[in-house]
């Protein structure tokens, strides 16, 4: 599909005013579920909001932007370039994977604490990633996650991940999510099925 002449499906750059556009959503998205904006001032917002949408509307393409940053298929819950995902940003580090994450309170579930599904995402996210950084680009087959506490909002969160290969085009990995000073919150192994190329 083409747009004005450009390809829609052929891979871009990298931006980091993308970057800052998902990061000020993300934020909106923080202030829409903690406000206590009356009615009237919420009316006038949203007078607003609709023409930004309009504007991003006006040049829509027929499958989200990010993959054109990652052909493999950064996916929906890759937080970077996605206001409706955690923002994890992880790294190669030795023979996996390695990053951080700040989860704000859109994705709260009991008071102070990440919601679980969202635990479960972050851990399937860097698991994936970490097959996708080592050239085994897959799907999700099974996952398990063992909450063994809370994980906590607004706080840096440390997020690992790895694999053992298997055989055919199976892969078991594993991740883990915790405190800046290494408590591990939940971990996850996951079975994982090579996309056919």
């Amino acid at each position: 599909m083409k747009a004005d002449g450009v390809d829609a499906r052929a891979p871009i750059a990298d931006s980091p005013v993308r970057q800052a556009f998902v990061e000020e959503l993300r934020h909106i998205l923080d202030a829409t579920v903690l406000t206590s904006v009356d009615d009237a001032r919420l009316t006038a917002l949203l007078r607003q909001l609709a023409p930004i949408r309009q504007a991003l509307e006006d040049d829509r393409q027929d499958s989200p932007w990010f993959w054109r940053v990652r052909p493999d298929g950064g996916g929906s819950a890759w937080g970077r370039y996605n206001p409706a995902a955690p923002p994890v940003a992880l790294g190669v580090a030795g023979d996996g994977v390695r990053g951080t994450v700040t989860v704000g309170t859109a994705f709260g579930g009991p008071p102070g604490l990440v919601h679980g599904g969202v635990v479960a995402t972050i851990l399937d996210q860097a698991m994936g990633a970490c097959l996708a950084a080592f050239e085994r680009p897959s799907l999700t087959a099974t996952i398990t996650v063992d909450y063994r506490r809370g994980t906590p909002l607004h706080q840096e969160l440390t997020v690992e991940a790895g694999f053992r290969p298997g055989q055919g085009r199976k892969t078991t990995a594993w991740a883990t999510v915790g405190t800046a000073d290494g408590v591990v919150t939940a971990e996850a192994t996951g079975v994982f099925i090579a996309i056919r190329r």
